[in-house]
């Protein structure tokens, strides 16, 4: 009898896993892991309902990061139904107070942009400030700040030219050894001082010093030497905290799936200042609202108009363009970036049914939307004198209104549209069900999207409580994305996260940085894009790191317990269908002491081993 799509996957993974466990023998292995299959499940798979046990699993493992003990400990007590229920309506959920408390530690993700712009300022102005060339602010303390910055960032340029000239970790020119070696502890200093004495360090002992301060104090002192840095960085641990630590996980979930929807990446110069205020003011404010609502706030957003270029569309034919060309200066003109990207991936889908006319059309429609330059940090602005003012034909439909009104019936138009409502059903449904769902499941929640107006919530709760959602062809069919593995392995853990950039550095070595996918693809949720088999064993590792307590500032506390005490804890608590045979694996890699993978880890506790081996096992990976 042929195997079903989440069978063929589980057989590959546990290759993997067989693969693993030979090299920790150190026996070289020439193969391969072929990703995983793409063949669907029958229809008869997504027909066959889930018991109530691997209903509760499913559920835990989809609608969440992942489960913990106290998650799965609400699940049973009020059931599938009102749990899912409930998570749909994260308002009704009390917050987290560890979640509330490490959030407190990074002011930045509750600032604006101008906040943002004026607390953390880039290194260009910092730059401009210390050869006089900027003007400082007015506020006797800003001023005292702002030239504090100004001073780190020349130092700290000047110490990294040094290094280029030596071409080496050798410490400053015109500072001797003793200094350098008297410098490793930056304890009891103040932050001037703090400066001073890391210049006469090595790169290696820079790092090492900053590393040894408390965190508030690191936080400080990284903030006064890349106030620019800041800004990313405190996006990055809001993300992990509330990944790992929020209540409402289905939110997150949304969040997350909709900033990948309307991707925006750090790496785009001001792009670093606007994604905050863009996570929280629109798709966090608009997860679980009208899709309409949610395409205009991206498309009014600074940081959707910076990335793909529409603040610097205008209509050609326009004053400024013409200015530009008299004075022999590159003139600005339409710009389709914007206009494209909006049809092929945020509304209609690649196959939607426009054409290239459609979407130079919609780019002069949207002419005239920029961002407000007369402030730094400022919003949204429209001005008539950019826009194209001449009629447009956009999907067989006149458009003629000349002003703000012509992109806002656009955006209306794309979001009722009936290839808008399948393209989107359709990435739901591949990233909570299945990579290729069943099109009754689509097509039913395509139907719901027009029947409530593009009403997201709706959308979710059609997919959540059909019948293929909690069906045999979707249960263990998805394999984690290194963000959810990493978080998961933390909330299995009850991990204290104490630094969660440590996290985020191993999401550099597993392909999914955050806030850094350059392209507006976002990342793929297709299990292919994660499979394979030096990222299986790059998990494997990061999976024993973490459970040996051997990443810095995340902890979790064991409970000292034998193999099968761990294994049980896994079942029950982490809600993990392990099998017998990985379970025999595991006891078998413990135990051999010529397990090459594992000597490093010969110091941790069984129940240390147990617990990075689960995590990394092929049962882990899926959910």
């Amino acid at each position: 009898m042929p195997l079903s799509q989440p069978a063929k996957l589980r057989t590959r993974l546990w290759s993997a896993f067989e693969i693993l466990c030979l090299l920790f023998t150190g026996i070289l292995i020439a193969t391969f892991l072929v990703s995983a299959d793409s063949t669907p499940a029958s229809d008869a798979a997504f027909s066959h309902p889930l018991d109530e046990a691997r209903q509760m699993e499913h559920v835990a493992n989809r609608l969440t990061f992942g489960p913990t003990a106290s998650m799965v400990s609400t699940l049973r007590a009020i059931g599938v139904r009102k749990w899912i229920e409930l998570q749909l309506q994260p308002e009704r959920i009390v917050e987290s107070k560890t979640l509330e408390t490490k959030l407190a530690a990074y002011p930045a993700l509750q600032m604006s942009t101008i906040e943002l712009a004026k607390e953390y300022p880039n290194r260009q102005y910092l730059r401009a400030v210390s050869r006089g060339r900027a003007d400082l602010p007015s506020d006797p303390e800003d001023r005292q700040k702002v030239e504090a910055m100004a001073k780190a960032n020349a130092e700290r340029e000047r110490g990294f030219v040094q290094q280029m000239r030596t071409k080496g970790t050798a410490p400053a020119s015109g500072t001797d050894s003793s200094t350098s070696s008297g410098a490793k502890s930056l304890s009891g200093m103040s932050q001037a001082e703090r400066l001073i004495a890391l210049q006469s360090m090595n790169r290696e002992e820079r790092a090492s010093a900053i590393r040894g301060l408390p965190a508030a104090e690191r936080r400080e002192l990284t903030q006064m030497i890349r106030p620019a840095f800041t800004v990313h960085s405190s996006l990055v641990a809001g993300k992990f905290l509330r990944a790992a630590y929020s209540e409402r996980q289905l939110e997150e979930l949304m969040v997350d799936f909709w900033f990948n929807h309307f991707n925006v990446s750090v790496q785009k110069e001001a792009d670093r200042y606007y994604t905050i205020p863009y996570e929280r003011d629109v798709i966090r404010k608009h997860a679980f609202g009208k899709f309409e609502d949610l395409l205009v706030a991206t498309a009014q957003s600074p940081a959707m108009l910076f990335y793909l270029d529409n603040f610097q569309s205008v209509a050609p034919q326009q004053r400024l363009a013409r200015r530009m060309r008299q004075n022999n200066r590159a003139p600005r003109g339409l710009n389709e970036n914007y206009a494209r990207e909006l049809m092929e991936l945020h509304t209609m889908g690649a196959g939607g049914g426009y054409t290239q006319k459609d979407v130079t059309e919609v780019a002069r429609c949207f002419t005239g939307w920029t961002i407000d330059i007369r402030t730094p940090g400022g919003g949204f602005r429209f001005v008539p004198q950019l826009h194209d003012g001449d009629a447009k034909q956009v999907l067989g439909k006149k458009i003629d209104s000349s002003g703000i009104e012509d992109g806002l019936k656009v955006l209306s138009m794309l979001a009722k549209h009936p290839s808008t409502a399948r393209f989107v059903s359709t990435k739901l449904a591949q990233r909570f069900v299945a990579d290729q769902p069943p099109q009754a499941l689509v097509d039913a929640m395509s139907a719901t999207f027009a029947r409530s107006g593009g009403d997201i919530r709706e959308v979710l709760r059609a997919m959540f409580f059909s019948k293929e959602f909690l069906s045999e062809g979707a249960y263990r069919s998805k394999v984690k994305q290194p963000f959810e593995m990493v978080v998961s392995a933390a909330r299995a853990l009850d991990a204290d996260i104490a630094q969660p950039l440590v996290l985020a550095r191993s999401l550099d070595r597993l392909g999914q940085p955050l806030y850094r996918k350059q392209e507006p693809t976002g990342y793929s949720t297709m299990n292919a894009e994660w499979v394979n088999s030096a990222a299986l064993v790059e998990r494997m590792n990061l999976s024993l790191a973490l459970s040996a307590n051997r990443l810095p500032g995340v902890r979790w506390k064991e409970i000292p317990a034998t193999g099968q005490a761990m294994v049980e804890r896994a079942r029950a608590e982490w809600l993990l269908p392990l099998s017998e045979t990985t379970s025999a694996s595991i006891g078998r890699a413990i135990a051999d002491p010529e397990q090459q993978q594992l000597r490093q880890f010969r110091n941790a506790s069984e129940a240390q081993l147990w617990a990075g081996l689960l995590l990394g096992s092929p049962e882990f990976q899926r959910r």
